[in-house]
């Protein structure tokens, strides 16, 4: 699949998740130290049931390692977003920065 295929594949699904409200935006997730607890709050506040996909601009080493222990919960950076990713999660979050990140792949 080539470059430009692979943008409209990855755009056409994330216009589907945002018509099924199935897309959040949130502006940062902020935390001090490697919880699982927190993270699980952070997610139980953004209403996500089932599995999710949290989408992240940069290493963020707290977030990542808070996440891995939730079961339903990946995370992965925005540069390497594909569409089985997108397609095996029922939500998908992405950061703020995560969004302008995007935005720019498409320049």
């Amino acid at each position: 699949m080539n470059r430009k295929e692979r943008r409209k594949a990855i755009f056409t699904v994330l216009s589907s998740k945002l018509a099924d409200k199935q897309l959040l935006v949130v502006d940062d997730i902020k935390l001090s130290e490697i919880k699982a607890k927190k993270m699980a709050e952070i997610m139980n506040s953004l209403k996500v049931d089932n599995t999710a996909l949290l989408t992240i601009p940069a290493k963020n080493e707290i977030v990542e390692k808070s996440a891995s222990n939730l079961p339903k919960v990946k995370t992965i950076l925005v540069d390497y977003l594909n569409v089985k990713d997108l397609l095996k999660y029922n939500t998908v979050v992405l950061l703020k920065d995560s969004l302008e990140k995007l935005d720019n792949l498409v320049k």
